[in-house]
């Protein structure tokens, strides 16, 4: 895996559909002497898009000028996708490089779910990073992201959760993540080598295998005492308080770490919806219509 220039260290993304296991991931890695994996940058989605309607809004009124002042003969042009291209890559190394990281670091990567949004951008302005794609039962998915709602509207207001946004709820992840495997799956197409995908179901039954398939994809060592290292690191009793995979805490962002989940915590009508919608994506990928891992 090669250096990225001006980091000093190979650059790599973990991206997935929300609820997909990509903060566990995120977790393995940091157990590593040799990699670092920070979380939640956004910067292409709550940064970059902005920048880009900004940078269209002044090609805009540099138009007008030129075709007004100058007769189409101005002095200044309006900014290229090339010139996004280099400023977006300065915002991604400008913040890569204020983390105060031990020497041993030789692998740095930036953990954001929606960066797969952004795959052909990141490729574009990072072509040597690599890409760890965290691929879930997209109904398993759909639990724990409700559950996150559920959550998220205890803490901030005190209120139960109004059963009638459940099923908005649910079709708009249903969406995204069909959204998300199928630019996934676009992307590996497009560019074989520069992806890896993990399973959560598979990081479930072996982490240690899958896991470092995951740190040999990025070229960090990957014998038996690294690789048990960041198994410990992030293991789900660590971060959850204590608790063994299945025993639920419905406050906790470490609900259950379990998986099939889904068929105990949707309705039977529910459970049909989400096969329906879901059921071809599911086999297209490896999925079953009633798992039992």
């Amino acid at each position: 895996m090669k250096i990225t220039e001006g980091l000093g260290r190979a650059l790599f993304f973990v991206v997935g559909a929300p609820k997909s296991g990509t903060t566990w991931v995120q977790l393995m890695l940091n157990g590593h002497a040799a990699i670092d994996c920070a979380g939640e940058g956004h910067f292409t989605d709550w940064l970059l898009e902005d920048v880009r309607g900004l940078l269209a809004k002044y090609n805009e009124r540099q138009a007008f000028n030129n075709a007004f002042v100058y007769d189409d003969d101005g002095y200044f042009s309006g900014f290229t996708g090339k010139d996004f291209n280099a400023l977006a890559r300065f915002v991604f190394l400008q913040q890569l490089r204020k983390r105060d990281l031990k020497p041993a670091i030789r692998f740095q990567g930036d953990k954001t779910p929606n960066y797969v949004y952004a795959l052909n951008l990141l490729r574009e302005i990072f072509p040597e990073a690599r890409f760890i794609y965290v691929m879930r039962d997209g109904r398993d998915a759909a639990a724990s992201i409700i559950a996150q709602k559920m959550r998220l509207l205890r803490a901030e207001t005190r209120r139960p959760y109004d059963t009638r946004t459940r099923r908005s709820d649910l079709e708009s992840f249903v969406r995204k993540w069909l959204e998300v495997t199928q630019l996934a799956r676009d992307f590996d197409r497009a560019w074989p080598n520069r992806m890896i995908t993990l399973r959560y179901e598979t990081l479930i039954r072996d982490p240690h295998k899958e896991i470092a398939r995951a740190v040999r994809f990025l070229g960090a060592g990957h014998d038996v005492n690294q690789i048990a290292a960041c198994v410990a690191h992030g293991a789900f009793e660590k971060w959850s308080g204590g608790r063994a995979p299945g025993e639920a805490d419905p406050d906790s962002f470490f609900r259950k770490g379990v998986t099939g989940d889904w068929l105990e915590f949707f309705s039977d009508d529910e459970q049909d919806y989400l096969t329906a919608r879901l059921g071809k994506r599911l086999a297209e990928i490896g999925y079953r219509a009633k798992p039992r891992f």
